[in-house]
C-alpha cells in the first residue's frame, strides 16, 4: 500500500516537472520579443531553456516508458536514469546560479527576475526535480 502511494506521488511530481519546465520555456518564448530578443528561437540558446527542455523530455519519456517495450529493458531503464541524473545536475546548477547570483543583483527596471516563466524555469522545475 505504501509503495503504491509513493509511486503516485512520484508520478504527480513528474507531471508537475513536465508542466513547469516545458510550460515555463513556452511562456518565455511568447515573451521573447518583449524581453529584447530579435526572434523567439534565440531564447532557446541559453542553458536555462535547454536544461528545462531536456529535463522535460526526459521526464516525459520516463512517464511513457512502461508503454514502450524498448525502454523496459535493463539497458533502457539504466540509460534513462543516467540521463535523468545528468539533466538533474544541469537544472540544479541553473536554479542555484539564478536564485543566488543573478536574481538578487538584477537592476530594477532593466530585468524583472520574478516573472512566471522565470519562476517556473529557475525555481519550481529545479526544486521539483531535486525532490523527485
Amino acid at each position: 500500500m505504501k509503495k503504491e502511494i509513493f509511486k503516485r506521488i512520484s508520478y504527480g511530481i513528474k507531471v508537475a516537472i513536465l508542466l513547469s519546465a516545458l510550460g515555463g520555456v513556452v511562456l518565455s518564448l511568447f515573451y521573447a520579443e518583449r524581453d529584447g530578443y530579435s526572434h523567439w528561437s534565440k531564447r532557446l540558446l541559453y542553458f536555462t531553456g535547454l536544461s528545462n527542455v531536456w529535463i522535460g523530455i526526459c521526464v516525459l519519456i520516463i512517464l511513457i516508458a512502461p508503454f514502450i517495450k524498448a525502454l523496459n529493458t535493463d539497458f533502457g531503464k539504466d540509460m534513462l536514469y543516467v540521463l535523468r541524473y545528468i539533466f538533474t545536475v544541469s537544472i540544479t546548477v541553473t536554479g542555484i546560479v539564478y536564485c543566488f547570483i543573478l536574481a538578487p543583483f538584477a537592476e530594477e527596471g532593466e530585468f524583472n527576475p520574478w516573472t512566471l516563466s522565470n519562476v517556473l524555469t529557475h525555481v519550481v522545475a529545479p526544486l521539483l526535480t531535486l525532490v523527485d
